[in-house]
């Protein structure tokens, strides 16, 4: 099957839904990343000693691919990219319609008026991975800028030439608030983040604070309360180990004196990502958030904990 067909109708299952969305999400995943790459690093490499020492490296990529006035930038996009974003969420609004029981109206489809009237009341029931309140957010982003979707496709959207943001009025000729480039960049990478969190039917601790930040940027459009979460745009550190398995090939790794290590490393951060490397140079990898803040002892040779995985 080719990915960059999409399937004909509503899609019914989160499989048709990725399907349906492949190359919406392609583009996505260039212009408006949910997790932005970051231009350098920072690397924490410990030794094998609880109260050691630790080295810090700080790598710093250049990214630039073309000279400066050579290339677009995103407020040169952001419209374009807009509009992938928003058929994305359209069609995961189907599919939820669907699977709460919701006949279409014709051949197979559901209006556009009856989608966003859905969204903007409430009637498009959370499920898993989205709790209610993130869920809400959404659907309301959703509903809230049906209007500039609809403007886009018609060829009639406003886009100031200076600042690059999109302006709309609504049926009655009342102006809708702007929708600055800094909010078409937060809407795309919602989207992005949401069709991941739908495809792989999970939303890590990580993935929802970057959402809930996001959407937060979105808050004077879908007028729902604050998560008040920190960014984790940026450098993530990366925490480099070595691991020694025994006799039994078990190993055991103490996450909690190992966040105490890194603290004293590098302040304010809440994000970490860990690498165990061992003898025989396969490499454990996490989230350090995602672990529990204790000692934990298991075995190599069988299925590892769910947050834990080789890379």
């Amino acid at each position: 099957m080719n990915p960059f067909v999409p399937e004909v109708g509503v899609p019914k299952t989160e499989v048709a839904f990725e399907e349906s969305t492949a190359f919406e999400r392609y583009i996505l995943s260039r212009a408006a990343p949910f997790f932005p790459p970051s231009a350098g690093g920072l690397r924490i490499e410990l030794d094998n000693e609880g109260t050691g020492s630790a080295t810090v490296f700080v790598r710093v990529n250049d990214s630039s691919t073309c000279p400066p006035g050579q290339h677009l930038t995103p407020r040169d996009i952001y419209p374009l990219v807009f509009g992938a974003a928003w058929k994305i969420l359209d069609l995961l609004i189907e599919l939820r319609l669907y699977q709460d029981g919701m006949p279409t109206d014709r051949d197979d489809e559901y209006t556009f008026t009856r989608k966003v009237g859905c969204a903007r009341s409430g009637n498009v029931k959370a499920k898993p991975p989205f709790n209610k309140p993130v869920w809400a957010a959404i659907a309301k982003t959703y509903a809230a800028t049906a209007e500039y979707r609809h403007l886009l496709v018609h060829g009639h959207l406003p886009i100031d030439p200076v600042t690059g943001d999109m302006t709309a009025a609504d049926s009655t000729g009342r102006l809708l608030q702007p929708l600055t480039v800094d909010e078409q960049s937060a809407f795309c990478r919602v989207a992005e983040g949401t069709a991941q969190a739908v495809i792989s039917g999970q939303l890590t601790r990580r993935q929802a604070n970057q959402l809930k930040w996001l959407l937060d940027q979105l808050a004077n459009h879908h007028q729902q309360p604050l998560f008040n979460v920190a960014a984790i745009d940026g450098s993530i550190p990366v925490i480099v180990m070595s691991g020694i398995p025994d006799a039994d090939n078990e190993i055991e790794l103490d996450f909690a004196a190992l966040r105490r290590r890194v603290s004293a490393q590098v302040a304010d951060q809440m994000h970490y990502d860990l690498e165990v490397h061992l003898p025989d140079k396969r490499i454990l990898a996490a989230t350090l958030e995602e672990a529990p803040n204790r000692a934990l002892r298991f075995p190599l040779d069988e299925p590892l904990p769910e947050w834990l995985r080789w890379k």
